[in-house]
């Protein structure tokens, strides 16, 4: 079809099972982190819900493939979620730190956890930018 968001033809079951996966991986990493009291995972949990929205939006782009909104929702879901999930290997990297001790590290726990973040913010929203101009 000429009038296609996608210029080849995107795998419906691929986009299910990862749906499905993140949804799982999504409800998991949220029970672990009330049941664990981990607040500072909430950065985790922000990523697996733009993976899953991400992908779900993804199946309802490949049902309607004319449609803009669901191919722009997803794209800009699936470029950004990555982003979330670096922010938080730098959280806990900044956490290892301070637990270990900061004579072990060059820079000190909390700037190398503002430094990454900071970086981090402006990566999603030039790639969230980026996304939505589909």
């Amino acid at each position: 079809d000429d009038h296609s968001n996608f210029t080849y033809h995107p795998t419906l079951w691929a986009a299910i099972l990862f749906t499905v996966l993140y949804g799982i991986i999504w409800i998991v990493q949220t029970g672990q982190a009330i049941h664990y009291r981990t607040v500072f995972m909430w950065v985790m949990f922000v990523a697996c819900a733009l993976e899953f929205i991400g992908f779900l939006t993804r199946i309802i782009a490949i049902k309607q493939m004319t449609t803009l909104w669901p191919i722009v929702v997803s794209q800009t879901g699936l470029i950004v979620a990555p982003a979330f999930l670096a922010a938080q290997d730098y959280m806990i990297i900044g956490r290892v730190m301070s637990f270990v001790g900061k004579e072990y590290g060059y820079i000190n726990h909390t700037k190398i956890t503002k430094i990454f973040v900071g970086a981090d913010i402006f990566a999603i929203l030039t790639q969230a930018g980026g996304g939505s101009m589909l």
